[in-house]
């Protein structure tokens, strides 16, 4: 198994708009010679994970996201993002505050407050990565071989 090391810095913008696309996206990350990346949370990423986790399993990229736990559900190597199922609950809180009158625009906006660390271990086996024994011990979910 490889170690899990710093990845050089290599900057590739792609918007995803069909497969012709994110092929080409991965043909420039390829020439880059990037060994990982991060996939930004749009509705296109999250709509068309499987297909980007399939590409990047491919070409040995370690992906991390911070996309809902479906990125790690579809193979995605790392998840880190704010816990949606929390926020949505959240939300039902603002929602009755506004249905007995309080006014939108006095209500704070907020930032979240859970984030979960999600771990693909068959995805990371897949790659023969090593994954850090702190970030094991700190993920709030692991994905493990049936």
């Amino acid at each position: 198994m490889r170690a899990v090391k710093s990845p050089k810095p290599v900057v590739v913008s792609a918007v995803e708009r069909d497969e012709a696309t994110l092929r080409q996206a991965f043909a420039d990350f390829e020439s880059a010679k990037a060994e990982a990346m991060i996939v930004v949370p749009t509705p296109p990423a999250l709509q068309e994970r499987v297909s980007i986790v399939e590409h990047a399993t491919r070409r040995r990229l370690l992906t991390v996201s911070s996309l809902p736990q479906q990125w790690s559900e579809a193979g995605g190597l790392l998840n880190y993002g704010a816990n949606a199922p929390a926020d949505y609950r959240y939300a039902a809180s603002f929602a009755d505050r506004i249905l007995r009158g309080a006014n939108p625009a006095e209500i704070p906006i907020e930032q979240p407050s859970r984030f979960e660390l999600s771990v693909n271990l068959k995805t990371a086996r897949q790659l023969g990565v090593k994954i850090p024994q702190p970030v094991m011990l700190r993920a709030d979910r692991v994905i493990a071989d049936d």
